[in-house]
């Protein structure tokens, strides 16, 4: 029996669920409100032990109406991952200045998402390091984790490392980098649903997003 530990890729994942198909339609946007652990246990092996489950999102500063309403869905999604006993990790954004590159030329101000896939990696070597696991289910499609991949190879070179591409996602440099390989499948969505209301111990219910249903 390995012990297993699982990271998750939080923005990776949600754009690959937003993402629109060839009829510019969103087949995968209704399966946000999932269970990051319930996810990961569809490619923890037979026999094998899920001890944790990190999962590395930020909460975009948004200040329009719409913007603040997604910030208090994620707030949401976050707490329900917690009261499922996933660890969060968070990053944060900050802003950037850029330049419009149709005709307009024009810089125009804006955030940028920062520090999600050094924590994952920094997250994986560490607990690497420490022996807390000898498997790891990286669920990602970013090729900026690959140096972490490597690094973990080179300096325990016991551990077995999966790479679960999210769903529509090609994964190619980190599959080349880990030892086992997996594609997100519509079932494994279907079956890692958060429930409509997630129950807290001492504390209120998490109700799922209605523009989420």
């Amino acid at each position: 029996m390995a012990r297993t530990t699982a990271f998750v890729d939080g923005f990776n994942v949600y754009h690959a669920l937003v993402a629109p198909n060839a009829s510019g339609q969103r087949p995968f946007a209704k399966y946000k409100w999932l269970d990051y652990r319930k996810l990961a246990e569809c490619y923890v092996r037979r026999g094998d032990a899920l001890e944790a489950v990190y999962y590395f999102t930020a909460y975009a500063p948004w200040k329009s109406a719409s913007g603040q309403a997604k910030r208090e869905r994620h707030h949401n999604l976050v707490a329900a991952q917690r009261a499922c006993g996933v660890r969060v990790v968070l990053g944060r954004f900050r802003p950037v200045e850029k330049v419009c590159l149709a005709q307009c030329r024009q810089t125009y101000s804006t955030y940028e998402e920062k520090r999600t896939d050094v924590n994952i990696a920094v997250t994986m070597v560490k607990l690497a390091l420490l022996g807390s696991y000898e498997k790891a289910i990286l669920i990602s499609a970013d090729s900026d984790l690959v140096p972490a991949l490597e690094a973990i190879r080179s300096v325990r070179p016991a551990i077995r490392m999966m790479v679960v591409a999210p769903i529509g996602r090609t994964a190619k440099a980190l599959f080349n980098a880990a030892h086992y390989r997996q594609h997100m499948k519509l079932s494994h969505l279907k079956r890692s649903l958060l429930p409509p209301r997630v129950e807290v111990a001492g504390g209120p219910a998490i109700e799922c997003p209605a523009e989420w249903r």
